[in-house]
């Protein structure tokens, strides 16, 4: 008879492995994190997961649900910071400044505040990877298990996203946890698993409303499990009601548990405090009245919090196409080949290798050994096929190209698939097993030559994150991250006389002591002091702004002549140093006619024309100047003069780039409006 002792070890052994990469999966997040300023609207989460937990204002942030933002605040609560008040005003625009403020003005340093809320952030990841582990382990095996967690620990793409104050991982992983119960329910139907799926259903929904799919994941693995015969005995009427019935208890218990989240308020601001716009108007504005119908009813019925309704208007909103940057061309609305093209390009070339060696592998396990380990099954290869399919199409139809993250909810079950594969494959020789190992180590050498900025990184097949800014942009390469590492750049090389066109909206670089002076952002919803149509010396330009997403194609990007140009130094892999002298009219012209505009809507009149007339005179081939000087004349009745340069404006705009001009240009869009012509029709 074998010992205790060494009956136990063995079992011991996997544990050891899983702690041993939960740790590594700990030290690259932990790590990281230190070396990365604040992403794109981090600040705008933290303040309002802390207005959720001080005020209960769920108006603070209400575009995205708050599970995730109230995890990232609660390790503030006990940090004696200065408590903001509720804020009136526009809903999105006085959050999103007042959270730099909040993270840049308080009592304690914005990188140690920063750090403890992404600390805070990050155990969704944690969580993550022990689903994945038990899932596969469940599923196919501990081999599979074990490979399926050491893929996820060196996922690039979970890495970058793992930490931050966001809401991806967190819909990540509570999808996954949702899919992963109802298997575990159709496979063996109990009430406590009922409840877990409904639980993990309604946390899903509280981390952000993409989260809405599983209404359609759900039955659809749950019709395709019935007509496989199963959800329990009987005939097929009888297993699609069973079905049926619980699939009506998930969603009954996810509501409640999205109630409770809100804490059981339907109105979304305390203390009289009221969203702006008010949802009704908000709903109303989108194109489809559809939508716009139906979000309306719940909101007359009370089905959902008002806040979460807010933010399904907001992303309907959003969903109406943005401008897409891939593989150096600039599109006027997102194409569906956006993400196939981001995901062949963003995950390692080991893991791709894994994924498409994964259907061969299955089919020839289905002849020859068919559940013969008692470990793997059809059900679980499309449990785990159908939502990655279902995920990856909705991305596709989405026309919101804006980064990996909004794929990255399909990650999850394609490595399991990936692993699976890949176990299978390794019981097959030790030849096999041995480069079943190779593979998995490339994987992980693949990422961690990333390190710290895992945002940016790219496969070797593009050449590395130090390339990935020429063929892709914003939350793929360049999100804000690399400001600490500019301002310890520049410290180093002892430079103080500088300029800085940076992607990341709101925040200053000197919030993050750089000294430089800014140029125009093409995110014009700040306006730094007029800068000169010329400048000279160090300038650093964000990849985003070279590449023209916010800008447009040609000569619309008044810093795309960069791109051609080899950099002094690539900081962070997405913010370019160059020195000379360099001529940008087109950029001193938006921000004089972004000031024009300000001033407009302050019914300043004399100095919005003036503002203009300067945005002219500094690019008068540049149609955007020219339509908000017609707009500045217009409300000065002065007709005649704002005929020539309304007319002047569209003459510009036909030629140059219409498909851009008419659809993301609003001054040129409007001019077009109100000399009564049809806008182009752009083919997506």
């Amino acid at each position: 008879m074998i010992p205790a002792p060494a009956r136990a070890r063995p079992a011991l052994r996997p544990a050891w492995v899983v702690a041993l990469l939960l740790v590594t999966l700990g030290a690259e997040l932990t790590c990281s994190i230190r070396e990365l300023s604040q992403t794109f609207d981090e600040s705008t989460h933290l303040l309002a997961g802390y207005q959720y937990w001080r005020h209960r204002d769920f108006g603070a942030n209400p575009e995205h649900p708050p599970l995730l933002k109230l995890a990232a605040a609660a390790p503030l609560l006990s940090a004696h910071l200065e408590r903001p008040p509720i804020l009136a005003g526009p809903t999105k625009d006085v959050h999103q400044v007042h959270g730099v403020q909040f993270l840049y003005e308080n009592t304690r340093p914005a990188e140690e505040l920063l750090f403890a809320a992404r600390m805070g952030a990050s155990f969704v990841t944690y969580l993550l990877a022990v689903l994945v582990f038990l899932a596969a382990s469940e599923m196919f095996g501990l081999a599979a298990g074990l490979l399926a967690l050491t893929l996820l620990v060196f996922e690039p793409n979970v890495l970058a996203h793992g930490a931050l104050v966001t809401t991806d991982v967190a819909v990540t992983t509570f999808l996954f946890a949702s899919v992963y119960a109802w298997y575990r329910y159709a496979t063996r139907p109990t009430a406590w698993r009922l409840l877990a799926c409904g639980v993990a259903v309604g946390l899903a929904l509280v981390s952000k409303h993409s989260a809405i799919l599983l209404i359609g994941i759900l039955p659809l693995l749950a019709a395709v499990d019935v007509a496989r015969g199963g959800l329990g005995r009987g005939g097929l009427p009888r297993r699609a009601l069973h079905a049926a019935l619980g699939l009506g208890a998930v969603f009954g218990i996810a509501l409640a548990v999205l109630w409770a989240v809100y804490t059981f308020r339907y109105t979304a601001r305390p203390g009289g405090f009221e969203l702006s716009p008010r949802l009704v108007e908000r709903a109303w504005l989108l194109q489809s009245q559809l939508e716009a119908g139906a979000i309306s009813t719940l909101a007359r019925w009370r089905v959902l919090p008002e806040a979460y309704l807010w933010g399904i208007a907001d992303v309907f909103n959003s969903s109406e196409g943005r401008p897409t940057f891939l593989l150096g061309r600039v599109y006027p609305t997102g194409q569906w080949f956006y993400f196939p093209a981001v995901f062949a390009m963003k995950t390692t070339l080991p893991m791709l290798a894994l994924l498409l060696a994964a259907p061969l592998v299955f089919v020839q396990w289905c002849r020859r050994e068919r559940a013969a380990d008692g470990h793997g099954s059809w059900r679980a290869i499309w449990f785990l096929a159908l939502p990655a399919l279902v995920l990856f199409a909705a991305g596709m139809a989405s026309g919101l190209n804006l980064g990996f993250r909004h794929i990255l909810p399909a990650v999850p079950y394609l490595l399991l698939l990936a692993a699976a594969a890949a176990s299978l494959v390794a019981r097959r020789s030790r030849v096999l097993g041995w480069a079943v190992a190779a593979v998995v180590v490339a994987h992980a050498v693949s990422s961690i030559r990333a390190y710290p900025g895992y945002l940016a990184y790219s496969n070797e097949a593009v050449g590395g994150p130090s390339r990935t800014h020429r063929v892709l942009t914003d939350s793929n390469v360049d999100w804000g991250q690399g400001l600490v590492q500019t301002r310890r750049y520049l410290e180093h090389h002892g430079i103080r006389d500088c300029w800085f066109a940076s992607s990341t909206p709101h925040v200053e670089p000197r919030n993050v002591g750089i000294p430089c002076r800014p140029l125009q952002s093409g995110i014009r919803n700040l306006y730094p002091p007029p800068h000169p149509a010329v400048v000279q010396g160090t300038v650093l330009v964000s990849a985003s702004e070279i590449n023209g997403q916010w800008w447009g194609p040609g000569e619309l990007n008044p810093y795309g002549f960069l791109a051609e140009r080899r950099p002094v130094a690539l900081i962070a892999n997405s913010i370019l140093v160059f020195t000379g002298r360099f001529a940008i009219p087109v950029a001193a012209a938006a921000n004089r006619a972004g000031r024009a505009r300000e001033f407009l809507r302050a019914h300043r009149i004399d100095e919005a024309i003036r503002e203009a007339r300067a945005a002219v005179l500094l690019a008068p081939e540049w149609a955007e100047a020219q339509a908000t000087l017609c707009q500045a004349l217009v409300g000065a009745d002065r007709a005649a003069e704002a005929a020539l340069s309304c007319a002047a404006a569209l003459e510009i705009a036909d030629r140059v780039h219409p498909e851009y001009q008419y659809l993301r240009v609003p001054a040129v869009r409007a001019v077009a409006a109100m000399r009564g012509r049809a806008e182009p029709r752009v083919a997506r």
